[in-house]
């Protein structure tokens, strides 16, 4: 008797489905992450805003108090310790700018990422910067030491200077958090002097506290998304830009790669 061969199958169950590669989960994920962050941002930065139609003069809450705790430092207050803290604040922005300007140099010589890491800081910034003078108009919030009628350290800016949100603050909160995404070293320097220049506006009399957490919030958020969104993009447009001769030794300091001569015909042996 014989048996016929038996042949097995594979099991099926149901149509695979075809897998989504990571390139486009990435290129997915990064718009809906930077929408989240500005939404949330917008959100928070929104809350902290006066209410009611300006110009805002505050002189009692939350915020009026711990700004009269830190800032009224009596009459004649303006002097030497006004200098120092205007020079203080100066000088941790300088160093601000002076850290990001390290990443960029330095990332010239670890690739187009890091390069185009610091150039998005930079434009994110830039954005943040000009949002803060449009949140200005907006909320038309008046100087604190003129709302208050208090004697600070630093002159009170002129009439039609809004406060909210600091710009100082903004800008500070935008290098350090832009560094923390792309160089963390750099950002152990650079987060406590954002805190710092936030206080310091605080302690000169010129912001309310909220007006420099706004700052912080709206710069860190924008130059995040800015990164986010962007690095992808920004990091071939740096590949694309390195051999234009001007361009290339800013935005890479690796020697250029010789290709190798070409090796010709094998000498015949006698």
């Amino acid at each position: 008797m014989v048996h016929s061969p038996h042949v097995s199958r594979p099991a099926t169950y149901g149509t695979p489905k075809p897998a989504v590669p990571s390139g486009r989960r990435s290129l997915l994920s990064r718009p809906v992450l930077a929408a989240v962050v500005l939404f949330g941002v917008g959100l928070f930065v929104l809350g902290l805003a006066p209410d009611g139609p300006g110009p805002a003069r505050i002189s009692s809450g939350p915020s009026a108090a711990l700004y009269r705790a830190l800032a009224d430092h009596g009459p004649g207050s303006p002097g030497l310790a006004g200098t120092l803290v205007d020079l203080a604040t100066e000088a941790v922005m300088l160093t601000l700018v002076a850290l990001l300007a390290i990443a960029w140099w330095t990332g010239r010589r670890r690739g187009p990422s890091a390069v185009a890491g610091a150039v998005l800081v930079g434009l994110g910034t830039t954005l943040a910067y000009a949002g803060s003078e449009l949140a200005k108009l907006v909320a038309d919030e008046d100087r604190p030491c003129r709302a208050m009628q208090v004697g600070t350290l630093l002159p009170c800016p002129e009439l039609g200077d809004l406060s909210f949100p600091s710009n100082h603050s903004t800008i500070a909160g935008a290098i350090a958090v832009g560094l923390l995404l792309i160089r963390p070293r750099l950002a152990l320097a650079a987060l406590p002097l954002a805190g710092t220049a936030a206080l310091l506006r605080v302690l000169g009399g010129v912001h309310y506290p909220h007006d420099v957490v706004a700052g912080l919030t709206l710069g860190a958020g924008v130059t995040a998304a800015a990164v986010v969104l962007l690095q992808p993009a920004t990091t071939r447009l740096v590949l694309a830009l390195t051999p234009v001769p001007l361009l290339g030794t800013l935005l890479s300091a690796r020697p250029a790669e010789v290709p190798e001569p070409a090796l010709g015909p094998a000498r015949r042996r006698a």
